[in-house]
Parts: C-alpha cells; structure tokens; sequence
C-alpha cells in the first residue's frame, strides 16, 4: 500500500522557507515589505541548496575506495616477481564530468 512513498528528511531550512513563502503568498505585492521577504526567500533558498551540494555521497566513496584496493592487489601481486606487466592504471575510473 505504501510502497512507493518516499519519506524525505526535511531540514530547518526547509521549514524556514515553507514559512516565508506561505507568508509571501499572503502579502500583496504592493505591499512595502514585499521586496524584502521575497529576498530573505532567495536567500534561504541559496542557503538549502548550498548545504545539499557540500555534502560528500557515500557510493562516490565506496567507489573510490574499491578502485584504490584493486590497483593495491595488482600492484602487490606484480611485486612478488610475477609475471603481469603493469595494468593497474588502466582501472583507474575516468572522472565523468
């Protein structure tokens, strides 16, 4: 039944700005003090997106990591005197930009 809900974790900011807007939305845009919410609105909407972005996702770290373990197994299993010429930086993942 509630399968495919998704349950977003909201933060502070988003409630400052469901706030500020649901307060925008009420004001009339002739209203002295118009220009200044929709600013503060602007810039809590900066400030949300900003705090996304620095946040570092933890696959990208779990996928660097496996990438350095296996170029360490290769180099390891070359420096035992066998008989593999260096392929290690050929698995070295290409950054998708």
């Amino acid at each position: 039944m509630f399968e495919n809900v998704n349950f977003i974790k909201r933060s502070s900011l988003d409630e400052c700005i469901d706030k500020v807007a649901s307060d925008l939305k009420n004001m009339e845009s002739t209203d002295p003090s118009f220009e200044t919410v929709s600013k503060n609105l602007k810039i809590l909407i900066e400030a949300r997106d900003s705090e996304k972005s620095s946040k570092i996702n933890v696959n990208t770290l779990l996928i660097v990591g496996g990438n350095l373990l296996g170029i360490i197994a290769i180099l390891g299993f070359e420096s035992g005197g066998h008989v593999l010429t260096s392929k290690a930086a050929s698995f070295i993942m290409k950054p998708h930009i």
